[in-house]
This record gives structure tokens, C-alpha cells and sequence, in this order.
């Protein structure tokens, strides 16, 4: 197909696969280190000087890459990583990584070979999971640590305030195990409320390290702040806290902190097309839209199979030579649509960011989000494996 032109209405060569870069592609995950750097300095200046710092990696770093970032985040003095599954940490693990790692979520059964295998320390939410992870620690005559998940509020997993007592009991039973920590997650500390119901989680957890300390227990971390906590409620952040979605530059809410934020992720195409074509032409699968006057249709190579939420149809908007084209007809899994009637600069070939800054202008992931009715963690998460991602910055 080389120098092949796809031809237009007007009659004007359109795009030959000549004048693109050969084998570049179709979209770019820019991710910028030096900006996860500064967000981690963000957090840092919230806490006080013992307080230590969890960077949560899981799902692939949100959709930016776990294991540079994870790097990242150690260089920056962060002491722990946080993975929601025994699999992710295991694979930083085969990257060489060796800081202390934390598997957010449940361990099943299968996975305590692997976990004790890679060293990976477990959330234990039942006394059922302490009593297989002792089994396996005897086997292998080590003292493993755990850290007990306290469900004060989100009601999915860990030991309800009023439980833990019995699990308390329990750990002289658990001779190979070791306590290390104790966490909640706050359910509501993003909530646009007064804080009364986070205040309250807070105090039942309160009660459940007192109940600890009478009976000679200190774990040595105590930790309940994610992003929205550590920002806005001081009184959580016990001596390690969790930072997530405020790592990769989305806010957990407004604030003066979570606003010196900088976003990580830039994601861009290219042009590939343009297509001139007179008022009343469908547009995509449907016809959702119609073109009200004669215009000029720009064709992007990417859709719902990269992560462009189908939910952004008629509704998404990108950048291209510095200004905004809407997002025109229902988006497919590898293509999509724009309206370039009012940038009659476009050519094929020109940069069309997605999310990120170009020229004056920027749009966020938060703008992409409310657009598609989802929320920043979907979006980013969302971005597949199949868009390249590139690192920049001086702490590449």
C-alpha cells in the first residue's frame, strides 16, 4: 500500500501511508516521571517527617507502568509499594524489585506459595486466612508478617470493628505469624460532606488499636489514608499512608494540596484521515450524527480496544493544532471520528492528544471522565497494553 492516497470528496489527496512515520503507533501513552516525582513530594509535604509512604501500583501503576514507576517511587524515598493482587507483585518481584510490598486485596489459597515464594506481605481480612498463611509458614519455618484489614466502613473485606477481638486472641495460636500492621480503608473520605461518617470510621478504628495495646500488641504500622485522607483529614495518616489515584495527577477532590498536582499521562494519535462531505452525511455505526453543514471529518486510529470509552460518542472532545474538535459518531474498537470543519489547518499526520496539553490548552482525564460518565480511575486504568507507553523526564 505504500504511497497509496486515500482520496476525499473534494478530490484532494487526503493521506499516503508514505507520509507518516513508518512503523510508529497509532496512539502513544506519554508518561512523565519527573510530574509522578513532584506528586510525590506533594504528598510528602502533607505528612509529618515519621509518617512513610505506600505508592499504590496496582493495576499496572493505573494504567502508567508498574514497574517504572515503582522504581520511581522508591528513588523518591518511598519505603513500601502497595499491589492488589499477589500476581502484580509478584511481577515486580521478577523485575528485581525488593521493597516491602503489600497485597491490598484477599490472597486465595493457590496464591500462598507464590506469596510466601516472592516474599510478599498479605492483607489478612478472616481468621481462616491467618490460619492457612501459619500452615504455610511453618511449613517453610519462617515468621511471616501480616497486615490485618479492618472493615470500618466499605463493607467488602477485612474484620468488622466488633470481630476483631477474636482475632486478637487468636495470634498467640498463629506461632508463625507476626503482626505488622493494621489498616482501614475510608470509605467516605472523598465524600462532599462534613466528614462526620469518616470522623466516626476513624474512631471505630481507634478502638480497635486500643483494644490491640491492652492486650501488649503494637503493630509497627498503622496506616488508613489514601489520596483523599491524606489531603483532607490529617488524623488518619497514622505512620504510613497510601497514595493512589493522586500519584498519576488526578485529584481526589478539591483542595488547595490535591491543586498542585501535575498530570503523568498524555495520551495522543495522529491523523489519519480527512474526508470532506456535505451536509446531512451519517457519521459511524448508526448514524448517531448527522453533519448539519458541509464539513471536514478527521479519522483517529483508536477506539474502545485501546481504551477510548465508547461512552465519549458524540460527546469526547481532542486537541489538534492547539484547539478543540468534538468527537463525532459512536466510537469503534479501533477507530473514531472527529469534526475538523472548524480547524481547517488539520493534516494528516498532525498530533491529536486525547488527554494531555497542547498549545494553550489542556484536557485532563478529568474532563475525559465526566464526558463518559465514568471516574479518573477508570479512565487511566482503562488505556490498553497495546498503546505504547514512553517514558520522559530527567528521572528516566
Amino acid at each position: 500500500m505504500t504511497g497509496e492516497a486515500w482520496i476525499g470528496d473534494s478530490g484532494d489527496s487526503l493521506a499516503t501511508t508514505s507520509s507518516l512515520s513508518a512503523g510508529a503507533p497509532p496512539a502513544v501513552a506519554e508518561i512523565d516521571v519527573d510530574a509522578f516525582a513532584h506528586n510525590l513530594r506533594v504528598v510528602r509535604d502533607c505528612l509529618r517527617p515519621d509518617c512513610e509512604i505506600m505508592a499504590v501500583v496496582k493495576a499496572d501503576a493505573y494504567g502508567h507502568g508498574a514497574v517504572v514507576l515503582a522504581e520511581a517511587a522508591l528513588a523518591s524515598g518511598t519505603t513500601w509499594l502497595g499491589v492488589a493482587r499477589c500476581l502484580e507483585g509478584a511481577a515486580l518481584r521478577q523485575q528485581g524489585i525488593r521493597a516491602p510490598i503489600l497485597v491490598l486485596g484477599p490472597t486465595w489459597p493457590e496464591e500462598l506459595d507464590a506469596l510466601v515464594h516472592h516474599r510478599l506481605t498479605p492483607t489478612v481480612g478472616r481468621c481462616e486466612d491467618a490460619d492457612r498463611l501459619n500452615r504455610e509458614a511453618a511449613r517453610r519455618r519462617l515468621t511471616y508478617p501480616m497486615h490485618l484489614k479492618v472493615d470500618t466502613s466499605m463493607s467488602r473485606y477485612g474484620l468488622l470493628p466488633r470481630d476483631c477481638a477474636a482475632f486478637l486472641d487468636k495470634l498467640g495460636e498463629w506461632s508463625h505469624l507476626r503482626l505488622q500492621g493494621v489498616m482501614t480503608h475510608l470509605a467516605t473520605a472523598d465524600a462532599p460532606d462534613d466528614g462526620s461518617g469518616t470522623r466516626r470510621h476513624l474512631d471505630d478504628f481507634r478502638g480497635v488499636l486500643r483494644a490491640a495495646a491492652d492486650q501488649g500488641i503494637q503493630p509497627r504500622y498503622v496506616h488508613a489514608a489514601g489520596s483523599a485522607g491524606i489531603f483532607r483529614y490529617p488524623e488518619s495518616h497514622g505512620n504510613l499512608v497510601r497514595p493512589g489515584i493522586s500519584l498519576y495527577g488526578s485529584h481526589p477532590f478539591p483542595s488547595r494540596r490535591a491543586g498542585e498536582l501535575r498530570p503523568v499521562m498524555r495520551w495522543t494519535t495522529r491523523l489519519i484521515r480527512i474526508q470532506a462531505v456535505p451536509a446531512g452525511t451519517g457519521v459511524s455505526y448508526g448514524h448517531t450524527f448527522v453533519t448539519r453543514r458541509p464539513s471536514r471529518l478527521g479519522t483517529l486510529p483508536v477506539g474502545y480496544a485501546d481504551g477510548l470509552d465508547r461512552g465519549l460518542s458524540n460527546r469526547g472532545e481532542v486537541l489538534i493544532r492547539g484547539r478543540r474538535a468534538p468527537m463525532v459518531g459512536r466510537v469503534c474498537m479501533g477507530l473514531c471520528v472527529i469534526d475538523l470543519t472548524d480547524v481547517p489547518q488539520a493534516k494528516v499526520g498532525d498530533e491529536v492528544v486525547l488527554i494531555g496539553a497542547q498549545g494553550q490548552d489542556r484536557l485532563t482525564v478529568d474532563d475525559m471522565a465526566e464526558r463518559c460518565g465514568r471516574i479518573p480511575y477508570e479512565v487511566l486504568c482503562a488505556v490498553g497494553q497495546q498503546v505504547p507507553r514512553r517514558y520522559v523526564g530527567s528521572e528516566t
